[in-house]
């Protein structure tokens, strides 16, 4: 996925703590009758993707912040990804996985994105981790507590370290 990666900005190791955070929508059919609903496929996916991370949220018990998908360019445009606020990044390799490797087909697919709210795509590139994606009660956000505060509470936590080699001032 090097067009996602390279949108992203990753390294190997933020892909491999973060890929979690991502969904991916392998299949997206619409069987059609006769009467042809006006922005039908794009209207389905905005709307999809408007409770996506909610319901994902309820069932895994952790966020997922970006939406995925492949597009076959030789038989589909992308239009309605496009009309759903999609962004497009490129083209895959032309390599598809069977039974745990890589192997190539030579069929390049279009790489489709869509941020679940505004600001998912910084958090996912940001060096560290951002707190808002940390298991419930994993941490505390020090970028939130006031100086003074964080100070104030450093300064009561017990030295546990034994005096030896310590300079005294």
């Amino acid at each position: 996925m090097g067009a996602r990666d390279r949108w992203l900005g990753w390294t190997p190791r933020q892909r491999q703590r973060r890929l979690k955070f991502l969904v991916q929508n392998a299949r997206f059919v619409l069987l059609l009758d006769r009467q042809a609903v006006p922005n039908l496929a794009s209207r389905v996916l905005a709307l999809s993707v408007r409770r996506l991370a909610a319901d994902w949220q309820a069932v895994h018990g952790y966020p997922v912040v970006l939406a995925e998908t492949f597009v076959g360019p030789r038989r589909f445009l992308g239009t309605c990804y496009r009309a759903a606020g999609w962004l497009y990044l490129g083209n895959t390799q032309g390599y598809s996985k069977h039974c745990m490797r890589y192997e190539r087909h030579g069929e390049p697919k279009q790489v489709w994105v869509r941020p679940l709210f505004r600001g998912a795509e910084a958090w996912l590139r940001q060096p560290f981790d951002v707190p808002a994606l940390a298991p419930k009660g994993a941490g505390v956000d020090l970028n939130r507590i006031p100086l003074e505060e964080l100070l104030a509470a450093l300064a009561q936590v017990p030295d546990g370290r034994k005096r030896q080699g310590a300079v005294e001032a």
